[in-house]
């Protein structure tokens, strides 16, 4: 009896700590700054000004998924989605390029 007692400690021992392993992995993953998207640096336009562009792409990344999880992290943004918002924004511009640097 007390065998089994201790395979059970064990198990919700490393049971705890794997969970907390998950925890702090998807932290890192959604929340923390390190994956955040920062600077939005526009290059190319000569007749639309980058605050406009920029403004589009941020009212696009600020945007919550389920309605908690922060779309402004390089894994959660939807970079197809971007492109075309900004491309229906603004007629006038033919291409939309976005890299991760």
């Amino acid at each position: 009896m007390p065998k089994r007692k201790s395979i059970k400690f064990k198990i919700a021992v490393f049971g705890t700590l794997f969970f907390c392993l998950l925890v702090g992995v998807g932290y890192l993953l959604l929340w923390s700054p390190i994956f955040k998207i920062g600077d939005i640096i526009i290059f190319g336009n000569q007749e639309i000004s980058s605050q406009q562009i920029q403004d589009i792409a941020r009212q696009e990344i600020n945007k919550k998924i389920l309605g908690f999880l922060p779309k402004n992290n390089i894994f959660l943004i939807d970079t197809d989605a971007l492109k075309q918002t900004i491309l229906q924004e603004i007629s006038q511009i033919s291409r939309v390029v976005i890299s991760n640097e």
